[in-house]
C-alpha cells in the first residue's frame, strides 16, 4: 500500500460535521500515515477544534494560528491564547498564517501585524510555520527573511508562486507543499515548477475540503485524495510512485518533526558535540540546514518544540564517558544561548574535561552589545570562528545577517579579543567556489591565528542560482 499523508487538512470545518469519522477512517484505510489538521480558518474556535480532533486520533496532529483572512481578530488576548495552545502536545506547527492580498478580507496592516507576531511565536516555541501567501509573495518572503523564519522553517502551503519565490523559500529551509491543483488542466505553470523543484523539498497536502484533484474535482476534498496528488507528481518527476512516496513521507516528517528523534548530545570518535540551539544570527548560503539536511551521520540535529534545558544537556552528557574534548556546535549559533552555554561549560570544566571548544560565528559581541569573550574565557579553552571571507562585501553576501557589512569587522574584533582570552583560536572558512582561500588565510595570518578550511560538500540553492 502506498504511503501517503496529508500535511494540510481542515477537518474541523463544518463540511465534515455529518461524516467526519468516516472521512478519517477512509483516509487511514487508504494508507494515510498521518494528517495535520489546520487550526486557523474558523476563528479562535477552529484552533480548539483542531486540537480536540488531534487528541481523539493517534495519527492526527494540529496547528494553531489565525488565517490572514482572520487577521482582524488579532490582538494581545488572542495572541496569548494561541501562544498557550502552541504548548499543547499535539500541536506541531504555527499556521496557516501569512498574507492574502487577493481577497483582502482583513486590512493589510492587520495581516502584517499578525504575521510578524506569528513568525516570532514560531521561533519562540520552536515550531515550524505553515505559510499562506497569495498575491503577496514579495512581502511574505521579505517578512520571513527579516523575521529569521529560517530558524524553524516549515512549508509554503498550496504553492502557486513563481520559481523566484520558490528559490527564496527553499533558501530559508522551507518545503513546498503541492495539492490537487497540480492535476488541473489549466495548471501547467505549476507542473513546470514541480518538474524543476528538488523532490527532496516537496510535501503533499489536500487543503480539504477545497481543491479536490482530478477525477474528484467539483466534489468535497478529503485526505485520502493525496494519492492522486502523489500520482501526478510521480508522473511529472518520472519517479516510481512507491519510491516517491518514501521520499515525500520523509520530507514531511522532517519538516514537522513527526517521528524524528532529535539529538542534543552526540559523540564522534573521542569528541562530544553539544547541539543546544538551531537559532543563528546568519543565514549562510552554504549552511546545510537550509537544505533541511540536519543529519550528522546517524544523528538528527533539528530541534523541535523547544531547546534542551541545562539539566537535560547535563543528563545527556553523563551518558557518554571517556571523551577528551567537548564542542559546542550543532546547526545553530551556541552563543545565542550564552547563559546556558557558560553554565554547561563550567560544569564540564569542574568535572575534569580537558578541552571545551566553541564553534561560533564571532558575532556575539555585536548581538549582545558587550564583550562576551570575558565570560567565555573562564570556561572555554578554544574557539573556532567562522571568518568565511577575505572582505566585508563577500562576507555580507555569503552570511546574510541584519548587520550587513559591519558584521565582518565585528568578527575580526571578536578574533582579536579571543586571542587574549583563549589558549587556541582558529579562523575558518568553507571552501566555496570562487571564494579566495589564500586571501582569507592572509586575513587570518594578519590576525595571528590558526586557519582551517572546512570542506564544502553540498551546494546551496541560492549560491547555485547566484553563480548561474
Amino acid at each position: 500500500m502506498t504511503k501517503i499523508y496529508d500535511s494540510h487538512a481542515h477537518l474541523n470545518f463544518a463540511d465534515y460535521d455529518a461524516d467526519r469519522e468516516e472521512v478519517i477512517r477512509r483516509a487511514f484505510a487508504a494508507g494515510t500515515k498521518f494528517i495535520i489538521n489546520i487550526g486557523s480558518g474558523m476563528g479562535m474556535k477552529g484552533n480548539d477544534d483542531a486540537i480536540r480532533i488531534a487528541n481523539e486520533h493517534e495519527n492526527i496532529y494540529a496547528t494553531v494560528g489565525l488565517h490572514p483572512h482572520e487577521a482582524s481578530l488579532f490582538n494581545d488576548q488572542t495572541f496569548e491564547t494561541i501562544a498557550g495552545l502552541a504548548d499543547e502536545p499535539r500541536v506541531i506547527a504555527i499556521g496557516e498564517v501569512g498574507l492574502d492580498y487577493h481577497y483582502m478580507h482583513s486590512p493589510k496592516e492587520d495581516q502584517i501585524r499578525a504575521f510578524e507576531a506569528f513568525i516570532a511565536l514560531a521561533r519562540t516555541k520552536r515550531l515550524p510555520l505553515v505559510i499562506h501567501s497569495r498575491d503577496a509573495n514579495r512581502e511574505s518572503m521579505g517578512m520571513l527573511r527579516h523575521g529569521h523564519a529560517g530558524d524553524v522553517a516549515g512549508v509554503i502551503h498550496s504553492f502557486g508562486g513563481d520559481m523566484e519565490q520558490a528559490h527564496q523559500a527553499l533558501d530559508l529551509g522551507f518545503y513546498i507543499s503541492i495539492n490537487g491543483i497540480v492535476t488541473f488542466k489549466n495548471a501547467q505553470s505549476l507542473r513546470d515548477a514541480v518538474a524543476a523543484l528538488p523532490v527532496e523539498r516537496l510535501v503533499l497536502e489536500t487543503d480539504c475540503p477545497f481543491l479536490s484533484p482530478v477525477p474528484f474535482r467539483g466534489k468535497r476534498n478529503e485526505p485520502a485524495y493525496t494519492a492522486q496528488v502523489l500520482s501526478a507528481i510521480a508522473g511529472i518527476k518520472h519517479i516510481e510512485e512507491e519510491r516517491l512516496a518514501d521520499i515525500l513521507l520523509d520530507n514531511a516528517r522532517t519538516a514537522f518533526g513527526i517521528g524524528v528523534e532529535q539529538t542534543t548530545v552526540y559523540r564522534l570518535d573521542n569528541k562530544l558535540y553539544l547541539n543546544i540551539t538551531n537559532r543563528c544570527t546568519n543565514v549562510c548560503v552554504f549552511c546545510p540546514k537550509f537544505r533541511n539536511d540536519y543529519a550528522v551521520r546517524d544523528y538528527h540535529l533539528k530541534l523541535f518544540k523547544r531547546e534542551p534545558t541545562y539539566d537535560e544537556i547535563i543528563d545527556a552528557v553523563r551518558r557518554f564517558p571517556g571523551y577528551e574534548e567537548v564542542v559546542f556546535v550543532g546547526f545553530g549559533e551556541p552563543t545565542r544561548r550564552l547563559e546556558v552555554l557558560v553554565a554547561v561549560a563550567r560544569w564540564l570544566k569542574e568535572h575534569g574535561v580537558k578541552t571545551v571548544r566553541l564553534d561560533t560565528d564571532g558575532l556575539g559581541n555585536l548581538v549582545y552589545g558587550r564583550d562576551i569573550t570575558a565570560e567565555l574565557g573562564s570556561v572555554v579553552d578554544a574557539v573556532s570562528v567562522s571568518l568565511n571571507a577575505p572582505d566585508a562585501q563577500t562576507y555580507s553576501r555569503l552570511c546574510n545577517n541584519p548587520y550587513g557589512e559591519a558584521s565582518y569587522e565585528a568578527v575580526l574584533n571578536f578574533i582579536r579579543l579571543a586571542k587574549t582570552r583563549f589558549r587556541e583560536v582558529t579562523a575558518t572558512m568553507v571552501d566555496l567556489p570562487n571564494i579566495d582561500v589564500r586571501a582569507t588565510q592572509a586575513v587570518a595570518d594578519g590576525l595571528g591565528v590558526r586557519f582551517r578550511v572546512r570542506p564544502y560538500y553540498r551546494e546551496s540553492l541560492r549560491y547555485k542560482k547566484e553563480r548561474e
